[in-house]
């Protein structure tokens, strides 16, 4: 297990059980895996995976996280999806917390491409 600088928690996962079902990653790449328990009233992750499902069967729109899975418990929600990289976090204090002039381009560049994908 590894923690990066932005206090998230990176894990392995070979395989974990869900409802007696063997979910394994046969490729051993690292996920990252949100778990929500379901005695909030605003559940998140059936919205998140549906938007993320929305994305991924339509242009495979570059940037956005696949889904590679999605239960939902008696007390929880688990997706369960690729992880792409550093956070913007992470990134930011690599560079000493300051980003250049052509770094906050770059990024508002990606940024306006993904909002683009997403209308």
């Amino acid at each position: 297990m590894e923690t990066s600088g932005s206090g998230q928690t990176k894990v392995t996962i070979q395989m974990f059980y869900w409802n007696m079902n063997i979910f394994i990653l046969e490729s051993g790449e690292d996920v990252a895996v949100k778990i929500e328990l379901k005695n909030r009233t605003m559940l998140q992750l059936p919205l998140e995976q549906k938007i993320y499902q929305i994305l991924n069967n339509g242009v495979g729109a570059a940037g956005f996280p696949k889904s590679l899975f999605y239960g939902e418990g008696q007390l929880v929600n688990i997706l369960v999806m690729e992880l792409l990289g550093s956070t913007l976090e992470d990134l930011f204090r690599y560079c000493n917390k300051q980003f250049s002039l052509k770094t906050v381009i770059m990024l508002f560049d990606q940024l306006l491409s993904r909002i683009g994908m997403s209308y």
